[in-house]
């Protein structure tokens, strides 16, 4: 079996203020504010856009702060806890424990802002702490950052391309 490392339990400031790597990405996603979300809680979704190699929700429906999920992304394993839920509008968590043990302390947030029918910003960011010298902290940053980039442009096909199957109208 795999080991798996805690790490340290990171709350809402370590996002902004946290010792650590920083990304901030802001992307126009082609579909409104609830239908993003609702990809968000799509564990396939996740899968098919960002190229994880497995998610699943942990935690019964319905979710909100305190739900949990496990993601498998670039061979590791890790447990999230979100701390918040706002449907149609963000979702935030820190990685409690994981695979990787150079991770230290992890959280990530993905704020949306409506703009317009079928249209809204995503906008992700986050801090990671990694038992790494701290000389490599601006380059880490900046790899989550080209990440977030490439991944959301994948995102905003995948929304374009899938929007009815995901809008509340629907009922999906």
């Amino acid at each position: 079996m795999t080991q798996l490392y805690e790490y340290e339990p990171v709350d809402e400031s370590f996002l902004t203020e946290g010792d650590g790597a920083h990304w901030n990405v802001r992307a126009e996603i082609p579909c409104d504010a609830d239908t993003l979300f609702r990809i968000f809680e799509d564990a396939q979704a996740w899968c098919d856009w960002l190229g994880c190699e497995d998610l699943v929700w942990t935690s019964p429906e319905p979710r909100g702060v305190g739900t949990t999920r496990t993601i498998t992304l670039l061979g590791d394993s890790f447990d999230e806890h979100f701390f918040a839920w706002k449907p149609g509008r963000r979702m935030a968590f820190r990685i409690a424990r994981g695979t990787n043990k150079r991770m230290e302390a992890f959280a990530e947030s993905f704020d949306i802002t409506p703009l317009a029918a079928e249209r809204c910003t995503l906008h992700y960011y986050g801090t990671v702490r990694l038992a790494a010298p701290r000389i490599t902290w601006p380059a880490v940053g900046l790899t989550m950052t080209v990440n977030g980039k490439l991944a959301f442009r994948r995102l905003a096909k995948y929304a374009f391309e899938h929007r009815v199957r995901y809008s509340p109208a629907m009922g999906s």
